[in-house]
């Protein structure tokens, strides 16, 4: 365990690492999972979109960045949800990325659509400040808020998982998480209702809702303007309670569902069900004029 502990610290310290993996990254190719993710640094790199767009972002020793250096922004970390969100970017004038994290979708979707409105919220502050700093290396306008959305305003209890390279916390604490290592924390609250009509927001087009088991309080926190604002909505969906809940609540509408497998891509589906996948935890929410814009019916 010394030796290993010994070995770890000589490898944070390592100089040049960036570049040196950039070097194996376009010249040799990428290594295989097992041995990229152990091939990490901090600092800043930059991801491309494609010839002519990209963003810088800041790498701290997290996962996902870690993935998107290597693997690309479309090679690898929710890959087809990327692709989705990048194409319906391109047209959306008001955009919300709720539990942004780092902002990797946020990001995405500036450089894309530099004229939209983005307002992306992340209530943990730990993660809040990455958040900010990839907006300052990038100087995008995105609006960045350390509020939790939900279903009431105010404050609620958040328990999060206090380690350096673990952005997940959340409001629900569910049975799962109960015997781990987490850590109550009183973040604010905001209706996605109050949150309109205070910034006086004529519309909503495109929404990402990832929040750990929390996305039912989210959508009842926007009713009625859900379904009169008719945004395309991204959502994680890894409880049965959520997938029910979605189903109710755009039963009798124009809404289509489509399961996003990250491996084999974008299905339609009858209804939303919660798959026993690790490969499809995203789905995408639309209205039929824009399915068929996108082409995906």
């Amino acid at each position: 365990m010394l030796l290993k502990h010994i070995l770890k610290n000589l490898y944070a310290k390592l100089p040049y690492k960036k570049r040196l993996f950039e070097i194996i990254r376009d010249y040799c190719g990428t290594p295989t999972l097992s041995i990229y993710q152990h091939l990490y640094f901090q600092g800043r790199f930059y991801v491309k979109l494609n010839s002519a767009l990209g963003f810088n972002v800041i790498h701290y020793g997290n996962t996902v960045e870690n993935d998107i250096f290597w693997k690309g922004l479309y090679g690898g970390w929710e890959k087809e949800s990327l692709k989705i969100w990048s194409e319906i970017s391109k047209d959306a004038n008001t955009i919300l990325d709720i539990g942004a994290n780092t902002g990797i979708y946020s990001l995405i979707a500036q450089t894309i659509n530099s004229e939209a409105d983005i307002y992306a919220f992340e209530p943990i502050s730990r993660v809040f400040d990455k958040l900010l700093e990839n907006i300052k290396v990038n100087n995008y306008s995105i609006t960045a808020l350390q509020v939790a959305v939900s279903n009431s305003d105010g404050t609620a209890t958040m328990y999060d998982t206090p380690s350096e390279h673990q952005y997940t916390a959340t409001l629900n604490l569910r049975p799962h998480t109960a015997h781990t290592n987490t850590v109550p924390v009183e973040v604010s609250t905001v209706t996605l209702k109050s949150f309109i009509q205070a910034n006086n927001l004529p519309g909503i087009d495109l929404i990402k809702i990832d929040v750990e088991r929390h996305e039912i309080e989210v959508l009842q926190g926007f009713l009625p303007h859900l379904l009169e604002l008719r945004p395309t909505i991204l959502i994680e969906v890894i409880d049965n309670s959520i997938a029910t809940y979605i189903n109710k609540t755009f039963s009798g509408t124009d809404y289509l569902f489509f399961s996003i497998n990250e491996k084999s891509g974008i299905a339609h589906e009858g209804e939303v069900i919660t798959k026993k996948n690790e490969d499809v935890m995203n789905y995408l929410l639309c209205t039929r004029t824009t399915a068929e814009r996108l082409q995906l019916v």
